[in-house]
């Protein structure tokens, strides 16, 4: 006599199954510390504002021979999104540091460079784009949490759901705007500038300029806020 097997396969149906993935509730503590790192990131490159934090730097070296000497002058400048600093360093130990705002037209100690203006307008829409973002991500914060309290009965609200998704995907679109609009907008102008000089070594600013800490910051604070946006949007709660 044989002994039959019964092989018996999981319901996927079955809202009772143990060997679930991962719980709703956890997913959306996932949620919460995506956006809070995105909200962290945000506020680094919020910062940026004055200068303080640089979204772009342009760093390069001139080098001078004099009577058989050579004389090298280092210009650094950490251009914000509404201010610039720069300073100026140069090989017999002289130092200058100078602070200057986008909107300051005095013909002396004003930005009289081609790119104030554009770096101007397109700062300050970025200073209202993180702000929008962060707006979102509070937003999204109060609903993660109440989606967070309805999984444990199972609760599913499809208009919380659609609030807390879309409140972190529009944050991750004002992220994008910022970084995408700051590299059109105003680094693509300084690298103009320096171009455009006549003077050799002034050309070099054009190689020395890059994207910097404020820049990123934008971009990773963009992917995590995204992340949390299609989290949320994954998770349905089942009654237990």
């Amino acid at each position: 006599e044989t002994a039959e097997t019964v092989v018996s396969f999981p319901n996927p149906s079955d809202t009772r199954n143990p060997n679930k993935n991962m719980e709703p509730e956890t997913r959306h503590w996932i949620s919460l510390i995506l956006v809070s790192v995105a909200m962290i990131f945000g506020i680094v490159a919020y910062t940026g504002a004055d200068g303080d934090v640089g979204w772009s730097v342009v760093d390069y070296k001139i080098e001078q021979n004099v009577f058989g000497q050579t004389y090298t002058t280092e210009i650094y400048t950490r251009l914000g999104l509404l201010k610039y600093k720069s300073r100026v360093e140069r090989s017999h130990g002289d130092t200058s540091t100078d602070t200057v705002s986008y909107n300051d037209n005095d013909e002396k100690d004003g930005c009289t460079r081609s790119f104030c203006d554009d770096c101007a307008d397109t700062g300050s829409g970025v200073v209202s784009m993180l702000t929008f973002a962060f707006v979102a991500l509070i937003i999204a914060s109060v609903f993660i949490v109440i989606r967070k309290n309805d999984a444990q009965s199972g609760t599913n609200g499809i208009f919380k759901k659609i609030v807390t998704s879309g409140s972190c995907i529009a944050a991750a679109v004002f992220f994008f705007i910022c970084w995408s609009s700051w590299l059109g907008g105003c680094q693509e102008k300084v690298i103009k500038f320096y171009e455009d000089q006549e003077d050799q070594d002034q050309q070099k600013g054009a190689d020395g300029t890059t994207p910097s800490t404020g820049f990123a910051m934008s971009f990773v604070s963009m992917l995590f806020a995204g992340l949390a946006g299609l989290n949320e949007l994954c998770i349905t709660h089942m009654a237990s």
